[in-house]
C-alpha cells in the first residue's frame, strides 16, 4: 500500500466512526451561510466574545484617555485589554509589543516631522528616520508571519493578501494619528486622531488573529474560507476533505487533505514542491515520496496511522 492511501483503521480507538472534518461536502447554501458566520464568529462564540471585549476595552481606554481626571479609568481599561489579548491570543499575544513599537515610531515620527518641518532639518530627519525604522519593523512583522506560515508546507491557510492590506492600513492609521495630534496642537479638532485610533483598535485583533493561527499551527473550521473548503484534488479534481491530526511527537495539530475518490492523502513533493497524491512516487517529477508524514512544527516523522484525529465534541 502506498504511504498516503487508505484510512488507518487503528485510528478509531473509541469505536466511533471517523468524523469527516471536511466542510466542503454540504449544500451550496450551507457553504455560503457557513462562510458568513465563520467571518463573524471565527467558528467559536467564546473567541468572538473575547474579540469584542478587546475592541470595547480599547475604545473605552481611548475615550477615557481624553480626560486627565480619568487616567485611572484609562489604565484600568488598558490593562483589561492587554489581559484579554493574552487570553484570546496565547501563542501570539507578545506580537502586540512588536506592533506597539511600530505604532509609536510611526506616530511620533510623523508628529515630529509635521512639527519641525521647515524649522529644523536635523529634527525633521530624525522623525523621518523613526518612520523609516517603523516601516521596516512593520514589514519585518509581515515577513515573520509569512515565514512561519510557509514553514507549514502542507497547510494552505487564508491568503495573506487581505491581512497585508490590514497591516498597511494599521501603518497608515498610525501616521494619521500623529498628524491628528499635530493638527490638534495647532488649534484644530481631534476628529482625525480619534477616528485613526478607533480604527487601530479594531484592526489590532484582526492582525493578531493571523499571527495566532500561524503560530498555533491550527486553523479552526470556522476560519476556513469557502475556497479552501472547496480545494480540489490535484489529479481527479474531487473536493478534498480536511482533517486535523495530532503529531505523535509534539502533540501539535497539522492539516491532512484526503481525496475520497482516489482514496489517498495529498502531500507536497519535497523535490518539485508540487501538491500531489501521496503515493510511492510523485506524479509530476517521478521522485520517490517519503513513507512518513513530517511534522512542520517539531520535524519528527511518523506513519499516518500514528497521527490521531483531533477529537470533536
Amino acid at each position: 500500500m502506498n504511504p498516503g492511501e487508505g484510512k488507518e483503521k487503528d485510528i478509531q480507538t473509541t469505536g466511533e466512526e471517523e468524523t469527516n472534518t471536511s466542510l466542503g461536502t454540504g449544500e451550496e447554501g450551507d457553504d455560503v451561510i457557513f462562510r458568513i458566520t465563520g467571518i463573524l464568529t471565527g467558528g467559536n462564540l467564546w473567541n468572538t466574545v473575547l474579540t469584542a471585549a478587546i475592541v470595547a476595552a480599547g475604545l473605552a481606554a481611548l475615550w477615557s484617555g481624553l480626560s486627565h481626571d480619568k487616567m485611572l479609568v484609562f489604565l484600568s481599561f488598558l490593562l483589561m485589554g492587554l489581559a484579554l489579548v493574552y487570553i484570546r491570543y496565547p501563542n501570539a499575544w507578545a506580537n502586540i509589543f512588536w506592533l506597539a513599537l511600530a505604532y509609536l515610531g510611526l506616530f511620533l515620527g510623523t508628529f515630529i516631522m509635521a512639527t519641525w518641518a521647515g524649522v529644523s532639518a536635523s529634527v525633521t530627519a530624525a522623525g523621518a528616520l523613526m518612520v523609516f525604522l517603523s516601516l521596516w519593523l512593520s514589514f519585518g512583522f509581515l515577513v515573520h508571519v509569512k515565514k512561519h506560515r510557509d514553514s507549514m508546507a502542507d497547510i494552505r491557510y487564508i491568503s495573506l493578501g487581505i491581512w497585508g492590506l490590514m497591516l498597511a492600513a494599521f501603518v497608515l492609521m498610525s501616521m494619521l494619528s500623529g498628524i491628528g495630534v499635530w493638527l490638534w496642537a495647532r488649534g484644530g479638532g481631534l476628529s482625525l486622531y480619534l477616528w485613526s485610533e478607533a480604527l487601530i483598535v479594531i484592526l489590532l485583533p484582526l492582525l493578531l488573529s493571523k499571527a495566532e493561527e500561524t503560530r498555533s499551527g491550527f486553523l479552526s473550521p470556522g476560519d476556513l474560507t469557502f475556497y479552501e473548503r472547496k480545494e480540489k484534488c490535484p489529479e481527479c479534481g474531487a473536493v478534498l476533505s480536511i482533517e486535523h491530526r495530532v503529531c505523535p511527537s509534539c502533540g501539535k495539530e497539522t492539516v491532512f487533505k484526503w481525496c475520497n475518490i482516489s482514496e489517498a492523502y495529498t502531500i507536497i513533493c519535497p523535490s518539485c514542491k508540487t501538491e500531489v497524491l501521496w503515493r510511492q512516487r510523485c506524479s509530476r517529477c517521478g521522485e520517490r515520496l517519503p513513507d512518513e508524514k513530517r511534522c512542520p512544527h517539531c520535524g519528527a516523522s511518523a506513519p499516518v496511522r500514528l497521527w490521531k484525529l483531533r477529537e470533536t465534541g
